[in-house]
C-alpha cells in the first residue's frame, strides 16, 4: 500500500508529460494527393472518393489508412471550397461522396514591384526634402 501512495506522489511531482516528438510528415499534404490522384486517374466523369483512396494507398505505403480516412474527407472539403476540385455535372452528391474532376486553372496576378525609393517615401512622408542653406560664417 504504502509502495502505491509513494508512486503516486512521485508521479504528481514529475508535472506535465513531455511533448511526443514525432518525425516530419514524408508525404505531401492529402489535398495535393488528392489533385495528383484526380489528375493521373484522368476519368471524364470524374475520379471516385474510392479510387482516390486506393490510388493514395498505392503510390504513398507509408499514409495510415484509418487517418487517411478522415484526412480525405477534410482535403475534399477545402477543396470544393478553394475551388481546386469540383463535381461533374447533373452530380447530386454532397460532403466526400461521388466523384470529383480538377477545378479551372486559375493564372495568378503577379503585383508589380515598387522601387526602393517609392516605398521608402511612403513609410516616412512626414520627412520633405527641405532646401539647404550654407552655413553663414561667423563675424
Amino acid at each position: 500500500m504504502e509502495a502505491l501512495s509513494a508512486a503516486k506522489s512521485s508521479a504528481s511531482l514529475a508535472g506535465p508529460p513531455a511533448p511526443l516528438n514525432r518525425p516530419k510528415a514524408q508525404n505531401p499534404p492529402t489535398l495535393t494527393m488528392v489533385m495528383e490522384a484526380v489528375k493521373t486517374l484522368d476519368e471524364r466523369k470524374g475520379a471516385s472518393v474510392v479510387a482516390i483512396k486506393h490510388y493514395i494507398l498505392g503510390t504513398y505505403p507509408g499514409v495510415d489508412p484509418i487517418r487517411l480516412k478522415y484526412g480525405l474527407n477534410v482535403a475534399v472539403a477545402k477543396g470544393l471550397e478553394r475551388g481546386c476540385l469540383i463535381r461533374p455535372q447533373n452530380s447530386s452528391a454532397l460532403g466526400a461522396t461521388g466523384r470529383f474532376k480538377l477545378g479551372p486553372k486559375k493564372p495568378r496576378e503577379r503585383r508589380a514591384r515598387k522601387s526602393i525609393r517609392i516605398r521608402m517615401e511612403k513609410q516616412r512622408p512626414d520627412r520633405r526634402k527641405r532646401p539647404r542653406i550654407p552655413w553663414q560664417s561667423c563675424v
